[in-house]
């Protein structure tokens, strides 16, 4: 009985009593084909046609020449094939894995004389198998550094803006308010948590400004932003809008607005009520829902230090400045220049000479006392 061939990579089957005197040789051959259907590598160069490997059965593979190809465990495509080209593979079960390495950005098929085919693009590489008809992908493709192309991953085309998303069954491509849904309301979620410490990683974290809102009673400042521009002079007496509790906002006045003050839905400095001038601008901290505070303002027409460019100096018993502590000495601007009202239980004074700017007023109400020293 004479030798046969295996069925799927072809080494040498002898038949007993076959041979004599050279089995070792061929043993150690059908072994070698073997070891080389799991890890050998064939370097074919494509150029202007189809590539067929070499299907010489029983003999070790020839990388040279090459020959003695079909069994092995890599196929890596060189040269410039011009264009797309097949390589072709026996029709009988085998996996291969193929590096599409030509060099002049061609791709290339893999397919049997007959049937299915796949196609490893430019640079890739792919697992793939035969099933004695077909060839099919048995990964998607990737990279030598491993990066995995998404396309054949997918099995969907590349398009600029969108995400891949799992819809359960598959994945689909998708864009916009229609992907966040998809990925559980990125957007939407009002209440993130970090997880920990968060890093700017050399950013900055800003106010966000917001559209300009019209001044009104109910200020209807929308949540677009959190440092918003007031225009108008309509008087202010709470604040018609909700981030939610800790929210911060500020607001920069074009002109004068009157704020009144009230005890759960606008509380200002002092209990007061206060008037603004162009320039001036006051932030809020929404202590409860839809309810805020006055937390902070910087003055258009005040210098640093105090009302009217003012400033209190302590002295403490050494002589050093100890701040607002020890002897008080209060500092005052000549000239008053931003307008100002006494109440009827205010009481006021300052160090003369004093002036009134031109077109600034000092209102002074029934009961209050102001006193030039």
């Amino acid at each position: 009985m004479a030798s046969t061939a295996s069925d799927l990579i072809k080494f040498e089957k002898m038949a007993t009593g076959e041979k004599s005197g050279t089995w070792g040789t061929l043993a150690n051959q059908a072994m070698s084909r073997i070891e080389e259907a799991i890890a050998e590598i064939t370097n074919i160069t494509l150029a202007g046609a189809n590539y067929t490997l070499d299907d010489t059965q029983y003999l070790e593979h020839d990388d040279a020449t090459p020959a003695q190809e079909s069994h092995v465990a890599m196929i890596k495509a060189t040269g410039t094939p011009g264009a797309t080209r097949k390589i072709v593979v026996p029709l009988r079960n085998k996996q291969y894995v193929v590096w599409n390495a030509t060099t002049d950005s061609s791709d290339l098929t893999v397919g049997g004389s007959t049937g299915d085919t796949v196609t490893i693009t430019n640079g890739n590489l792919a697992q793939i198998f035969c099933d004695g008809t077909n060839v099919e992908f048995a990964s998607p493709m990737f990279t030598t550094a491993g990066v995995i192309d998404m396309v054949t991953a997918t099995g969907l085309a590349v398009t600029d803006g969108n995400f891949i998303v799992g819809n359960g069954t598959t994945f689909v491509a998708e864009s916009g308010s229609t992907a966040m849904t998809s990925l559980g309301g990125i957007v939407t979620d009002t209440t993130p948590q970090l997880g920990g410490d968060l890093d700017c990683n050399g950013a900055q974290i800003q106010w966000s400004k917001g559209a300009d809102v019209a001044s009104g009673a109910a200020l209807p400042v929308l949540t677009d932003g959190n440092y918003f521009d007031v225009t108008g002079t309509t008087g202010i007496t709470s604040i018609d809008t909700t981030g939610g509790a800790g929210t911060l906002i500020k607001l920069h006045f074009d002109g004068a607005v009157t704020l009144t003050h009230h005890a759960t839905n606008l509380i200002l400095a002092g209990a007061t009520n206060f008037t603004t001038e162009a320039g001036d601008e006051v932030e809020f901290v929404e202590y409860d829902t839809g309810k805020y505070r006055m937390t902070g303002w910087s003055l258009a027409g005040t210098a640093p230090g105090g009302g009217g460019g003012g400033a209190f100096l302590g002295e403490g018993a050494s002589g050093a400045s100890v701040g607002d502590s020890g002897d008080i000495i209060r500092v005052n601007q000549q000239t008053l220049d931003t307008s100002q009202t006494m109440s009827a239980t205010d009481n006021g004074s300052c160090a003369g000479p004093f002036a009134v700017a031109s077109g600034v007023t000092l209102t002074i109400n029934s009961g209050a006392t102001f006193t030039v020293i």
